[in-house]
């Protein structure tokens, strides 16, 4: 699955979202994959058969979760939501299961980091809030990432990943860190205190 293939669209969508997001009281933006349609309706993404038949609710959220787009081999659905603040692109299972968040705003609002396979395995990349521009490739870990954030000061992010280890990456792509690592190999999201003064922590899972 190459998640950088399809996110731009639903970049593009979210940032139109803030007027979307205001009235979703209809079917909104569906996606066609093989048969099966999702779409966006009473601010929750739901799928159906083609003939109609077969709907099944995906999300359940009080945000506006909004115009979904299967991934290319039909397993995932990537939507914009603004259940975590801004609007931001999330992944679920196409049958339904855990919402992941791929794309997080700099403090600044100027770049979205996001992860992708593009490059044969999980890298987190950065990209124009907007979409456009070249994707720029953040790190080199083989490992699968768990999760990421923005330093106060947008100019670091921090992350974790399979193999139980806290790292840093500057916004440009160098000065990579190991802050910590798991005894258990199991490591939770990153956080960062709101001064941006402590290094960033987390907590095994």
């Amino acid at each position: 699955m190459k998640l950088l293939r399809w996110i731009p669209a639903a970049l593009c969508l979210a940032v139109a979202g803030p007027a979307v997001a205001r009235e979703a009281k209809v079917v909104r933006s569906p996606s066609y994959h093989e048969g099966r349609v999702a779409f966006s309706y009473l601010g929750d993404i739901w799928t159906a058969r083609e003939d109609g038949s077969g709907v099944v609710r995906l999300t359940v959220n009080k945000a506006r979760d909004l115009n979904p787009r299967f991934s290319p081999d039909g397993r995932s659905i990537a939507f914009s939501s603004d259940r975590e603040g801004g609007l931001d692109v999330f992944l679920i299972p196409g049958a339904g299961g855990e919402v992941k968040r791929l794309t997080r705003h700099s403090a600044d609002g100027k770049r979205l980091a996001f992860v992708s396979d593009k490059s044969g395995r999980e890298e987190i990349y950065v990209i124009d809030p907007d979409g456009s521009g070249e994707a720029k490739k953040l790190t080199d870990v083989d490992a699968l990432k768990s999760g990421h954030a923005w330093s106060p000061d947008s100019k670091t992010i921090a992350f974790t990943a399979s193999d139980g280890k806290l790292r840093t990456v500057t916004s440009a792509g160098g000065d990579l860190k190991v802050l910590a690592e798991s005894k258990f190999g199991n490591i939770g999201r990153p956080a960062w205190s709101p001064d941006g003064k402590t290094r960033p922590s987390a907590s095994p899972t």
